[in-house]
């Protein structure tokens, strides 16, 4: 399982299409010479694309295919070759490997960070922590990603769920760490939003490796100090009186 996620995967929160072009040699069954379809995961190694079922007879796993990312700040080459065809509601999830040695990855490299910086991107992944692992997670926490979280959380192989990296969540991610904390995984390095989205949840948190210092968002709600009761019968007779 770690030697898979080696590689985060990220889903991009932003608009982010891929346009496919077959080899010409290659008999395209719809009669188009052009894909293009919605990116569901990025990274350095490949990306995950879903197209319409009826636009991908004719491809097969194994085909070298080319094509380009589409971004708002531009398009950028990549080659490959189609890992596999899952169905998937509403299409076919198709999953693109990028070859590892092309004329120039500069550009493609450039699309995968921008696609990481977005604010509403999010991954996790997966690191050796003595005879268990621990959960890194990455940008934005949120539904995309809960199919995955959930079945790394549910394994029982978890040793932590470190948030060093998480910048946010939504509804969602919310609740993804509240069915963790319920599985006794700790929680560990949040900070700023997170940190105060945890606490007015009133979900647990281990700090014991803190990297960050106290938030100072102005969300941050704090129970009053409660006036500590005496009891009355511990009280000196004299002040009794």
């Amino acid at each position: 399982m770690l030697e898979r996620r080696q590689q985060t995967r990220f889903h991009p929160g932003a608009t982010l299409q891929a346009t496919l072009l077959p080899d010409p040699a290659a008999v395209m069954e719809n009669g188009h010479t052009e894909l293009r379809g919605r990116v569901e995961d990025v990274s350095s190694r490949g990306f995950k694309v879903q197209l319409p079922e009826a636009l991908c007879r004719g491809l097969k796993q194994g085909q070298s295919i080319k094509g380009e990312l589409h971004t708002e700040g531009g398009s950028r080459s990549w080659s490959g070759s189609i890992t596999h065809l899952n169905p998937r509601s509403g299409g076919i999830s198709v999953g693109i490997a990028l070859e590892t040695r092309y004329d120039d990855p500069a550009p493609l490299r450039e699309t995968v960070e921008l696609v990481i910086q977005d604010p509403k991107t999010g991954g996790i992944s997966l690191r050796r922590q003595g005879d268990k692992l621990q959960l890194d997670v990455i940008g934005h926490l949120s539904l995309p990603l809960s199919r995955d979280f959930l079945h790394l959380v549910r394994g029982g192989s978890l040793a932590a769920i470190d948030l060093n990296q998480c910048k946010g969540m939504d509804s969602a991610g919310l609740g993804m760490l509240c069915i963790a904390a319920d599985a006794r995984i700790p929680l560990i390095n949040a900070h700023g939003v997170v940190k105060d989205l945890l606490e007015v949840a009133r979900i647990p948190l281990n700090q014991d490796q803190p990297r960050h210092p106290a938030s100072t968002n102005p969300i941050r709600v704090s129970s009053p100090a409660k006036p500590r009761e005496r009891n009355i019968s511990s009280v000196s007779p004299a002040l009794k009186q």
